[in-house]
């Protein structure tokens, strides 16, 4: 990239021959690449990542340049490897007006001239977005006396959609237009939906194990969701929230009961990262309804009142959802399940913070405190931690999900988290290039790997030269662990060739995320 006058130029593959080649079945990057420079025309994001885009001939369509600006770590990443996508995907070739023009800017369409040409109220993600078309609400209160009238009587605002105001079902869809995933329609209904309308009526929304989903793209349909039925990417938090009982059982419940977007969000008095309420950080999110076990916090969860055990989101939502290179928060509001971990390899609250714990003791636990059964478990789940399973043959984003949680502070803060090192120097020679780059991330963050460093897209003899220097540091480690602990942790004679065992037991089904 190169500055000409005010304008941002990129010495980049000619981007037109690299769309045509992948119409057509061929590797864009095959033979060697034309090379042109193109102006930037577009960034997008400000938060976590930047991309930027350039002009190619297809009407006014926008292509992403190949890489994207990390903006927490200050280092160009290769686009592709920024999200979870089978690793012989290759390039990824993103046209801004096929994806992301349908909830990144206002009322995005394409004009009806025979080609594509897409035309947008508003870049972004501005008030009409959430409010509805405000053109006759301007009008009517250009007039003063209507102005007054309405302030001195407390009308409702004329001509313009409030969430605030709506029912938490219609709120929630509001906020659901963008943050779910759906079928349009060859009609694009998708244009047609208005604030206040039902989505449901104008989009064929994506559950767990949707036929359309599968028949469109069936990797990704499936990596979207656990076995269970809970959503695990990020950004279709709309499609996890609706199966909260929270949500669901609040049917008969008074209408400030009613669990919305809303309950915890706000977009106007919010921080613009997370876009939390005030105060909806903390347990105050949880105990607005359920204000029972405001002075009995200790009593319901068995841990210290200050303590992150004590924390409503670790054991009702827990980490089991991944965008942006991270895990976040899964919106489906459930009660740990050892049951269901040992089911379908979903992480649960419990172990997230114990590390080194197996499912066994989980399923103990939850017996002992809140009388959950647990059917019979392997004797490898009754003994091995549930952590170090999944790192070594969970799927791309079980690997992912689980590897992040390994350097989360709470859980290093509980647990015997040096155990998760030799697990995390497997993930460095990854095929997934998220999943090696968040490893290196959480054993950046353990005592002992400060400065550690490591180029997770370089070559693999760069990678496995770092892997060695991990365990060279590690054993130099493990006699701080109580060798009473070891068998769980896989840590003794047999447990080094369950380790091993376990690696060759790999899930490599191909894993996509839509983020």
């Amino acid at each position: 990239m190169f500055r000409h006058d005010d304008q941002y130029w990129v010495r980049m593959p000619e981007p037109d021959l690299e769309h045509l080649k992948r119409d057509q079945g061929e590797d864009p990057l095959a033979g060697d690449p034309r090379m042109t420079n193109r102006r930037v025309v577009m960034m997008t994001g400000s938060h976590h990542f930047q991309a930027y885009w350039v002009r190619i001939a297809r009407g006014n369509d926008m292509s992403q340049l190949p890489w994207i600006w990390d903006i927490k770590e200050e280092e160009w990443l290769p686009a592709e490897d920024v999200f979870i996508r089978p690793p012989d995907q290759g390039r990824r070739l993103q046209v801004w007006n096929d994806n992301c023009v349908a909830c990144h800017a206002l009322n995005g369409r394409d004009r009806k001239k025979g080609e594509l040409f897409t035309e947008v109220a508003e870049f972004g993600i501005s008030c009409e977005a959430c409010h509805g078309p405000g053109y006759q609400h301007v009008q009517h209160y250009r007039n003063p006396l209507r102005r007054y009238l309405s302030y001195r009587d407390q009308e409702k605002a004329a001509q313009i959609i409030n969430p605030a105001k709506c029912s938490a079902r219609i709120s929630s869809q509001i906020c659901g237009s963008c943050h779910s995933a759906w079928d349009a329609g060859p009609s694009n209904q998708r244009q047609r939906y208005r604030p206040g309308d039902d989505l449901e009526k104008s989009l064929h929304l994506f559950r767990f194990g949707d036929q359309v989903a599968e028949s469109l793209n069936e990797t990704v349909a499936k990596s979207a969701f656990w076995q269970d039925g809970t959503l695990r990417v990020g950004g279709r938090e709309y499609l996890a929230m609706i199966e909260s009982p929270c949500y669901l059982g609040a049917k008969n419940a008074p209408a400030d009961r009613h669990m919305s977007c809303l309950s915890c969000h706000s977009m106007h008095q919010s921080d613009p990262n997370d876009q939390l309420t005030a105060r909806m950080e903390g347990n105050h999110a949880c105990l607005q309804c359920h204000q029972k076990f405001q002075d009995k916090i200790p009593q319901h969860t068995h841990h210290a009142v200050n303590s992150s055990g004590s924390k409503c989101y670790n054991c009702h939502m827990p980490h089991t959802s991944y965008a942006l290179l991270k895990a976040i928060r899964s919106h489906r509001v459930e009660v740990p399940s050892a049951a269901v971990s040992a089911a379908v390899d979903k992480p649960n609250g419990c172990n997230q913070c114990h590390l080194d714990k197996s499912l066994q003791w989980t399923a103990d636990y939850l017996k002992q405190w809140y009388h959950i059964e647990t059917e019979a478990l392997t004797p490898e789940q009754q003994i091995e931690s549930f952590t170090l399973t999944l790192l070594l043959r969970g799927d791309a984003a079980e690997r992912a999900i689980t590897a992040w949680t390994c350097g989360w502070q709470e859980a290093q803060e509980t647990s015997v988290y040096l155990a998760t090192v030799p697990a995390l120097a497997e993930l460095l020679d990854d095929p997934y290039v998220a999943v090696r780059r968040i490893a290196f991330q959480s054993l950046r963050s353990m005592k002992g790997f400060e400065d550690l460093q490591f180029n997770f897209v370089g070559p693999e003899a760069d990678r496995l030269e770092v892997k060695r220097e991990v365990m060279l540091r590690w054993e130099s480690m493990r006699g701080t662990i109580t060798r009473e602990s070891w068998p769980v942790l896989l840590l003794d004679k047999e447990g080094q060739q369950r380790f091993l065992d376990l690696l060759k037991l790999r899930d490599d089904q191909p894993v996509e995320f839509p983020e």
